[in-house]
């Protein structure tokens, strides 16, 4: 988890520490996807948000004819794909919502951070009353 800035308020304190937990070392990482050429990479957009859609047909044992859309831009096409390429889409979905539930715990734990920090304030302030705890 990265430090604390000292001297910031507390709305500011959380948005340095989410652009330094989603910029830093996780950058790696997402550069590294980029780089990966696949199906999760819209031609139109050049952006990894390429979903599978509506399966046409079964065009052999291991290929089939699926519609595929970006979530970005709209860009759709239907192509005949087989299942190694469909197996890579979907290791890019699950890593996509891996890199999604990543940042709901980082604003999450921000977000506790700051309200701890809030919290201590008030007592260091005495600025909570035996009513408030009720």
């Amino acid at each position: 988890m990265a430090t604390r800035p000292r001297s910031t308020t507390l709305g500011h304190e959380v948005d340095l520490l989410l652009a330094s937990e989603l910029l830093g070392a996780h950058a790696g990482r997402e550069a590294v996807q980029a780089d990966t050429a696949g199906l999760h990479v819209c031609p139109a957009c050049a952006l990894p948000f390429v979903v599978a859609g509506h399966v046409r047909e079964l065009v052999g044992v291991d290929r089939v004819r699926l519609e595929l859309r970006c979530t970005n831009c709209g860009w759709a096409a239907t192509a005949v794909h087989d299942d190694t390429e469909l197996a890579a889409l979907d290791r890019q979905a699950d890593l996509a919502v891996a890199d999604l539930l990543w940042t709901l715990e980082v604003v999450w734990i921000a977000n506790e951070e700051a309200a701890i920090a809030r919290f201590a304030a008030a007592l260091a302030a005495d600025a909570i009353l035996p009513d408030d705890l009720a």
